[in-house]
């Protein structure tokens, strides 16, 4: 069966050619199991097993709106490949329900993230849609603006590339600074250190805020900055793990900082 919508000349003659497409769970494939398929959507979606079994139990969910025919055809191609059935449906209302995932906040920040993941899958980015232009209505859920968390979170990326790279300069001063302690007079010592510390600090609580810590967690950071040695192994994990962000977010890690995929 086929559960595509495509658009028929006949209907862009009469003017009615709907501007604006959703996708729609319709079952599970043949040859999966609802297991297999609330697995592979957990994983997909990183939600839980939970969350995507009620989804599944829910009868004609939507899944994406106020999409193109192309983009609303590639996200239901990645689910299909997830063993969720779905179908392409033209928007004909003013107003589109809400999808099921919609109200989700980390829903845009998934997108974002997994976009360098969609291409080696072979799923070309979804990028957030222009809703129909149609008569306000005072009944209607507010639309979310998935422009800007996406920028949002460029600038939180942006944020901690920046942040990494003060956090390289400390450990470098610092095994410099080790080395040469016992040539080095007391003063120029102390500069040393102070030079160091306001790197470690600048450096830590960029990666913190870009990485979106909380705030408990960065205050044990500060703390740790303040203890000989263990302040070095707390700059070198927390740059392993701004590191791993983003590599996800396209960027080329070096020696000395991270290169936007942009440069």
């Amino acid at each position: 069966m086929n559960t595509t919508f495509v658009p028929s000349d006949s209907t862009a003659r009469g003017g009615s050619t709907p501007r604006s497409y959703r996708v729609i769970t319709h079952g599970l494939r043949d040859g999966y199991t609802l297991e297999q398929v609330t697995a592979q959507l957990a994983a997909l979606f990183k939600r839980t097993d939970a969350q995507m079994h009620t989804l599944l139990a829910t009868p004609r969910a939507i899944i994406k709106k106020q999409v193109d025919f192309a983009s609303a055809l590639q996200f239901k191609e990645a689910l299909e490949r997830c063993g969720c059935a779905c179908v392409i449906e033209p928007e004909v209302a003013a107003q589109p329900l809400p999808t099921a995932l919609e109200h989700d906040e980390a829903l845009p920040r998934w997108l974002a993230r997994n976009k360098p993941r969609m291409a080696q899958a072979g799923v070309a980015p979804i990028a957030p849609a222009s809703p129909p232009a149609a008569p306000a209505s005072p009944y209607a859920a507010p639309a979310a603006n998935l422009a800007a968390t996406g920028s949002s979170e460029t600038e939180l990326t942006a944020m901690i590339a920046g942040g990494q790279k003060f956090i390289i300069y400390a450990i470098i001063a610092n095994i410099a600074l080790a080395m040469t302690r016992t040539q080095l007079p007391a003063a120029l010592l102390l500069l040393g250190s102070l030079a160091i510390l306001w790197l470690s600090f600048t450096g830590m609580l960029r990666m913190a805020k870009g990485m979106e810590i909380g705030g408990g967690l960065r205050a044990l950071l500060v703390l740790l900055m303040l203890v000989p040695l263990i302040n070095i192994i707390a700059l070198v994990v927390l740059n392993s793990k701004g590191s791993k962000r983003l590599r996800e977010a396209g960027y080329t890690i070096g020696l000395l900082g991270a290169k936007s995929p942009q440069a």
